[in-house]
This record gives structure tokens, C-alpha cells and sequence, in this order.
């Protein structure tokens, strides 16, 4: 029976979970549409309180406090607010399983609730403006199915989903019903709906004194189309004295117009240089705040500065361009510049660019303005005719009284003369066969151009061109003054002893300039040789002897040694760090003297016969002859031939297991050879257990008995195939397990191979 002053609702829905269980759950659903959807499920009743005989009957003694975040929140129109409501005790701990009971007024809509819980404590949504929640027991990350913004509800948190149909504000209203304090049982948060999105002004500058004109701009979010209506609210924040026009305050708001514009006029109150600070806000329609930010408005005069440039150096005769440039680094325009420049001593005057007034011996631009943070170029165009250094004065003024003052000088020089010189550089010494590369370097010393520069080269003393001819020629072109070009000449050394290449370079007016190169050539040698048996067995080791020798008189170094190793050799062992790479094995030998020599050893194994099988071995280093290198390579081989070897397979079999005491019974053994060679000395020998004693053997030879073993006589020879057959009869003497043991020797066998079998004795 229901307590007295107890809600009957909690035992009317346990009663129907029990007549129909299909009616106590309600399987997950999505949200209801925005606008105009009934309720998904049944409605659940609101509880302002629960009905009891006593005021305070019923309530949570722990509950004190309902927050609910965020609490005022501006959004697009149809976007999706989650709302988190937090039940807390009076330290601030959350509380789990509690109700939440929420509301909305005005424009918008509930799309989703907690629905989680416990049978009788479940959340749900009853209509677009009513939901019930219970706050979580543990922490969890929602992911909502049409949503991409998951987020994580704490123990004593619950949520709700909420949207907005139209431009207005929202109020939710979430209640805690567990909670007798009014004051803590429930949070209301209020949710700005509008389609407004806007732009901040601009920041302008001008000079001082002079009206600045800013505007934002507010326009819908979808589409960017403008908006009329919505107030923008201007605020001088700091900076030199100002007022909006035409209400001359600090202050002012304008409605944007037409054109989605809230144009504002700023006037200073005093010129002055300086940068003044705007506020703005947006307000929506209900006057919400939508947007907020900051602007300026600089007062600031032209900086403008002058700059005069000649070229480092020309020639009498030749024209030589002065540039001037005027910059404007500030906001502003400059404006009436007067710019005048000399015309140096030893020169005449040949143009200008834009045309300037010429008085005596000064030039004179007049520009009406130059644009704020621009330039404008100036061009004047003298021709020397004597060497030395000449030199222009150059000077700007404004309207603003600005002024800027300019020297320019460039070094006048007689007209140029090439001259050649041809630098040859290559090795010292260099390697048989191995290239050598010259790098010839023709150098312009002189002042003009050297044209149609031609190099040709002769080698001598046992070297050859690339293309095996004595004699090579190669064209450079044309070499500016002070200009260098590097030619490579690739030779190739042909025998040992001294070298040497000539060249000379040839260019138009009978330029020439030789020079030549020497060298001394050496050789780089190296033999290899491979030693090894000439025959090997199956199972056996090999061990290869591989010798490398540097027989030349020079050094080699990097020097690797490779044994490819046949499909009938298996690697076992390296000495000197052999490793096996696949089926390769290397060494890297490093570095060789001349007449330096080194050994490796190689251990093989061969897995089958083969009449005959080569093992071959290469070796590579790398020769230095100076700067020039060289690889040097030798291979060397030998064959083998693998012969096969016996295999032995031995069996043991008890005739009689078990056996009683005082009876007896039999082994068989039996020794096959399984391999492709026929095997010598084989012989078997039987240990009979304690347990046992020998009565009589059998077997292809002769036996005796000592100490309770049975040793026949070695088989000479046993061939592929064939099976030797052995039997040890003996008596039982005592209980027990008895392991009888047999042994097999021969002559290509190094340990025994050993059987046992085991019988048990009654």
C-alpha cells in the first residue's frame, strides 16, 4: 500500500509495466520537428511538488541549488542550443537522479531532452514547450544522430535541447521540484533568436581636423543580403577629443538603411595628431546586443621622405640614369611637392621622366599630391664625359612644410678592356683507368666584354679526351667584365707515370691567355682468389679460404668481398664479420696497402649432392689517386663437387608390454639407411633394465653380453635402403617400469643415436 501523502502516479506506471511490459520502455526516437509536431510519446506529468500531508514531505533534505548554463546566449535563427542543468547540495557536490522539469516561453521550441533513467525516473519531452529530465549517475559524452557537436554531461547534470522559429528571445525555465528552497529550485536563462550577422567599420585616417566617415554593416546570415532596421550604437572610447556629427556627442546611434549601412560621421573637437578609439554595438531587433568591437579613426599628417640614387659606376660617354623617389609612409595625402635636383659637373643634361622644368644648372618637378602610403618615381638622365666622381643634390618641400634633402655620387671611369686569364685545376695524381676531371675557369679581368672566347686543351703523357682523342675545344661565349666561367674537360689517365694537360683560351681582338696542369699517374690492383676442397659431403661443413690482395702501389679503401653463394652451398659460418645478406655473404674489409694482403674463411654446408657446383666471389674497393677515384674490381671462383652421406633411421618394439614377472618377452630393432651413401661400421648395442635379465639375440652379426648389455658385432657396410633387424629376447625378474635402451654407432656418425622403449613388469 502507497505510504499516505504520496503520489499514486509512481504505482499507476509501475502497475501498467507490469501488466503489459511492452508499456515500460520507450525505445530511443529522434527529435520532434520544430514547429507544429505532437508529442512523441505520452505525455508525463509535471510535478510542482509532490503531494504530501506535509509541506516539507517528500523533498530532497540534500537538494539546495539549480544552475543551468549558458545563461544568455545569442544565436541564428533554427540553430540548436543545448542547455546543461546542474542539481547541487549546499558544498557545491552534484546530485545524481534528481528531476528536472523544463520550460520554454516565447519563440522557439524543445527539439530534445535527457531521456535517460530508471524505470519510473525516466526523462522524456510531453510538447514543444515541456520536457522532464534526471540528472546523471556518472559521466557521459553525448553524440547526438543530427548533430556534429557532441558534448559531456557530468554526475548531477541532466539537458535539454532547444531552437529558434523566429527573431525573439526564449526563456527556459528549468525547475527542481526536490528543492523546498524557492530561491534555489529554479533557473531561468534566456536564448536571443535572430537572422542578423554584421561587419565591424573600418578603420579610416585623415588629417587633422578633417570629418571621418565609418559605417558598419548588418546583413542576414544565409544569404548576406542587407538589412534594414537594426541599430548600431557608436561610443568614443579615447584618444584626441571627438564627436560624432551631426548631434555633436559622444555617443549616437544610427539604424542601418537600405543597403544594410549604419553610417557615422567623426569630427575632432581640436586638431590634433593622435588616434581616436570607437565602440560599437549591434542591437538586434529586441534590442539584444548581437555584436560588439572596436574601431579608429587616425589623425595623422603625410610623412614623406625623398630618396636620390645613382649607379655605383659608369663610363665617360655612356648615359647615366639619377633616380628619385618620393615616399609617403603616412595615411595621408602629401600634397604641392616641389622637387629639385642638380646637374652634376662634368655631365649633360639628356632627359627627364615626367619632364622637368630646367633652370641653370638645377632640374624642378612640381607634383600636386602623393597619395597616402604610395611613392612616385622621378628620372633624370645625365651623360659624363670625363672620369671621376660625380655628384647631384636633390631636395623636396610641401604644403605641410615638410622638406627632405638628397646626395647622390657615382665613379666615372674610361671606357673597359677585357683581358683573360684561364685557371686549370684537377688532381695531383690520379688511377689508371680512372677519370680525371679538370675544371678550367676563364676569368674577364678586364673592364668590357670578352666576346667569341674559345678554350683549347692538348693532353700529353698518357692522358686522353674523354673521347679518346689528345686534343679538345670547347666554345665559352661571351664574358662580362669581371665575369668567370668554369668548364669541365673530363679526361681519362691511359698508363702509369707523369701527365700533363695544356690550354689556352682565345677570344676576338688577339685576347689569349695559356696555362697547364701536371699530374702524376698510379695503379690500383687487387686479386682475389677463392680455396677451397674439391670435394665436400652432404651434412658436412665446407670451410673456404678467400684471399685478398692489394698488388698495386696504391692504397685502396672502402674494400668489400662477396661470396654469392650457389643454391647447392647453405651458409654455416663467417670469420672477420662475414654476414649473410639473402644469399650473399659480405665482408667489409675496409682499407688496403699496397702490398697488403687479408683472409676470410668461409664455413658452408651442402644439403644435397651435386656432381659439381661453383662458388664465386667478388671483391670492390675504391681507389685514391689524389682527388681522383676509381672502383676496383676482381672476381675469382672455385668448384666443388658434394658427394652424399648415410642416414640412419633406427626403430625399437617390445613383442609383450605388459609382462608378468617370471615371463617374458622380446625387442625388435630394427636400423634402416636412409641416406644416399651406404654406411660402414654399424653397430647396435642393447642395455637390458634391472628389471630383466638377457635370455638370447639375433642379428646380422655376432653379440655378446656384458653387465647387462647386448653389443653386436659392427655391420661393414650397410647399404642405401637396406634394413638391419635385430631382436634381444629376456626375462621379467621384477615389478616396475623397465626402459630398455638402444644404441646405434657408425663410422660418419659423431654422437649415437639412441631409442627407448619402455615396459611394464607385474
Amino acid at each position: 500500500m502507497a505510504q499516505p501523502g504520496r503520489s499514486l502516479a509512481p504505482l499507476i506506471l509501475l502497475a501498467a509495466c507490469l501488466t503489459g511490459l511492452s508499456g515500460c520502455t520507450r525505445a530511443a526516437r529522434a527529435p520532434d520537428p520544430l514547429v507544429g509536431a505532437p508529442p512523441a510519446a505520452a505525455p508525463l506529468p509535471i510535478e510542482a511538488k509532490p503531494r504530501t500531508s506535509s509541506f516539507f514531505s517528500g523533498l530532497d533534505p540534500r537538494a539546495a541549488r539549480v544552475d543551468v548554463r549558458p545563461t544568455d546566449v545569442v544565436a541564428p535563427l533554427r540553430a540548436e542550443q543545448v542547455l546543461i542543468a546542474s542539481i547541487v547540495d549546499s558544498a557545491g557536490r552534484p546530485l545524481p537522479g534528481r528531476r528536472v522539469e523544463w520550460t520554454l516561453e516565447g519563440s522557439g521550441v524543445i527539439v530534445e531532452v535527457d531521456e535517460r533513467g530508471r524505470l519510473l525516473a525516466r526523462g522524456g519531452k510531453i510538447d514543444n514547450q515541456r520536457a522532464v529530465g534526471y540528472t546523471e549517475h556518472f559521466e557521459r559524452r553525448v553524440v547526438r544522430t543530427n548533430s556534429s557537436s557532441p558534448f559531456t554531461i557530468e554526475p548531477g547534470q541532466s539537458w535539454c535541447v532547444v531552437a529558434g522559429t523566429a527573431d525573439g528571445d526564449t526563456h527556459v525555465t528549468a525547475y527542481a521540484p526536490e528543492i523546498a528552497n524557492a530561491a534555489g529550485n529554479r533557473a531561468i536563462v534566456v536564448q536571443h533568436w535572430g537572422e542578423a550577422d554584421w561587419k565591424a567599420p573600418p578603420p579610416s585616417a585623415g588629417r587633422p581636423g578633417t570629418d571621418q566617415f565609418l559605417s558598419a554593416s548588418v546583413f542576414r546570415r544565409d544569404d548576406r543580403q542587407p538589412l534594414a532596421g537594426y541599430a548600431v550604437r557608436y561610443r568614443i572610447l579615447d584618444g584626441p577629443a571627438a564627436v560624432f556629427l551631426p548631434v555633436q556627442t559622444t555617443e549616437t546611434v544610427v539604424v542601418s538603411n537600405a543597403t544594410g549601412v549604419a553610417p557615422v560621421v567623426v569630427s575632432q573637437t581640436a586638431p590634433q595628431v593622435g588616434r581616436t578609439r570607437i565602440g560599437f554595438e549591434v542591437l538586434g531587433k529586441s534590442g539584444v546586443v548581437i555584436g560588439h568591437g572596436e574601431t579608429f579613426a587616425d589623425w595623422q599628417k603625410p610623412d614623406v621622405s625623398l630618396s636620390a640614387a645613382l649607379p655605383l659606376t659608369a663610363t665617360t660617354g655612356q648615359e647615366t640614369p639619377c633616380t628619385l623617389v618620393v615616399n609617403n609612409a603616412g595615411p595621408v595625402d602629401a600634397r604641392l611637392l616641389t622637387i629639385r635636383t642638380t646637374i652634376p659637373e662634368g655631365c649633360k643634361f639628356v632627359r627627364s621622366e615626367p619632364q622637368a622644368y630646367q633652370q641653370g644648372q638645377e632640374l624642378i618637378w612640381t607634383l600636386g599630391a602623393v597619395a597616402g602610403r604610395s611613392r612616385r618615381s622621378l628620372q633624370a638622365v645625365f651623360q659624363p664625359d670625363r672620369p671621376g666622381t660625380i655628384t647631384t643634390q636633390a631636395n623636396m618641400t610641401t604644403e605641410d612644410g615638410q622638406h627632405d634633402n638628397k646626395t647622390a655620387v657615382c665613379a666615372v671611369s674610361l671606357p673597359p678592356m677585357p683581358k683573360l686569364k684561364v685557371t686549370p685545376t684537377g688532381p695531383e695524381t690520379g688511377l689508371v683507368g680512372a677519370p680525371v676531371a679538370y675544371q678550367v675557369t676563364v676569368q674577364n679581368e678586364g673592364t668590357a666584354p670578352a666576346t667569341n672566347v674559345t678554350l683549347k686543351a692538348a693532353f700529353d703523357g698518357g692522358l686522353e679526351y674523354a673521347d679518346g682523342q689528345t686534343k679538345a675545344e670547347t666554345s665559352v661565349g661571351t664574358l662580362a667584365a669581371g665575369e668567370s666561367r668554369t668548364v669541365s674537360l673530363p679526361a681519362r689517365a691511359k698508363h702509369v707515370g707523369d701527365a700533363r694537360m695544356s690550354v689556352t683560351a682565345f677570344g676576338d681582338g688577339g685576347l689569349t691567355a695559356p696555362a697547364e696542369r701536371s699530374m702524376k699517374v698510379h695503379d690500383a690492383r687487387l686479386t682475389l682468389q677463392v680455396i677451397g676442397p674439391k670435394h665436400g659431403y652432404v651434412g658436412q661443413p665446407t670451410v673456404w679460404t678467400l684471399k685478398i690482395s692489394n698488388v698495386g702501389d696504391e692504397g685502396v679503401t672502402q674494400a668489400t668481398v662477396s661470396d654469392i653463394l650457389p643454391p647447392e652451398l647453405v651458409f654455416v659460418e663467417a670469420t672477420e664479420g662475414g654476414r649473410l645478406q639473402g644469399r650473399e655473404v659480405v665482408w667489409q674489409v675496409g682499407d688496403l696497402a699496397p702490398n697488403q694482403q687479408k683472409l676470410l674463411q668461409l664455413t658452408t654446408a651442402s644439403p644435397r649432392p651435386t656432381p659439381q657446383t661453383l662458388n664465386t666471389a667478388t671483391a670492390v674497393a675504391r681507389a685514391s689517386g689524389g682527388q681522383a677515384m676509381a672502383d676496383v674490381r676482381v672476381q675469382a671462383d672455385a668448384s666443388i663437387a658434394v658427394l652424399g652421406l648415410p642416414a640412419y633411421k633406427m626403430t625399437v618394439e617390445d613383442h609383450d608390454d605388459p609382462v608378468a614377472v617370471g615371463g617374458r618377452t622380446a625387442y625388435r630393432i630394427r636400423v634402416t639407411n636412409t641416406g644416399s651413401l651406404p654406411g660402414d661400421r654399424v653397430q647396435v648395442t642393447a642395455a637390458v633394465p634391472a628389471q630383466m635379465r638377457v635370455l638370447t639375440a639375433y642379428g646380422p652379426t655376432a653379440y655378446r653380453v656384458e653387465a647387462g648389455r647386448v653389443l653386436f658385432a659392427p655391420v661393414a657396410s650397410l647399404a642405401p635402403g637396406q634394413t638391419l633387424t635385430y631382436m634381444v629376447e629376456v626375462g621379467a625378474l621384477k615389478p616396475g617400469e623397465a626402459r630398455f635402451r638402444a644404441e646405434l654407432t657408425t663410422g660418419t656418425m659423431r654422437e649415437p643415436l639412441v631409442k627407448e622403449e619402455s615396459t611394464n613388469v607385474r
